[in-house]
């Protein structure tokens, strides 16, 4: 009985290796390439604010420069909930990035209430 349960585990760890081969070495594409990562951004800003036309340039240039290994997708419009919730998102790790202002983020962050605060900075010439 105990030579039958250590063959069952050496069986078991045989196959475990053997899968982990066969997933690191062959792509599901069948192109022996790697498939790369893709990021989801969310902001809360309509499609034609700045934010939006940064965050879609950003996306371009880090497929450029990843070689299409990174990707970026970008959810405007709030799409994926409020300022509040994809901060939530981030902490659960569902969210890779999220633009976000001051407010929802003293929230989760107590020292950035300081920006919250009003009258901060007299004028411009004082930041």
């Amino acid at each position: 009985m105990n030579q039958n349960k250590s063959y069952l585990s050496l069986g078991v760890f045989i196959g475990v290796i053997l899968a982990s081969l066969a997933f690191a070495f062959f792509s599901p594409s069948g192109g022996g390439t790697t498939i790369g990562r893709e990021l989801k951004v969310s902001h809360n800003s309509p499609t034609t604010h700045p934010v939006h036309a940064g965050l879609e340039h950003m996306a371009k240039r880090l497929a450029e420069l990843s070689g299409g290994q990174l990707r970026l997708q970008v959810f405007p419009n709030g799409q994926l909930g409020s300022e509040t919730q994809t901060m939530e998102q981030l902490q659960a790790g569902t969210l890779d990035i999220a633009k976000g202002s001051s407010a929802p983020i003293s929230n989760f962050v107590s020292v950035c209430k300081i920006f919250s605060l009003p009258y901060l900075f007299r004028d411009l010439a004082s930041l």
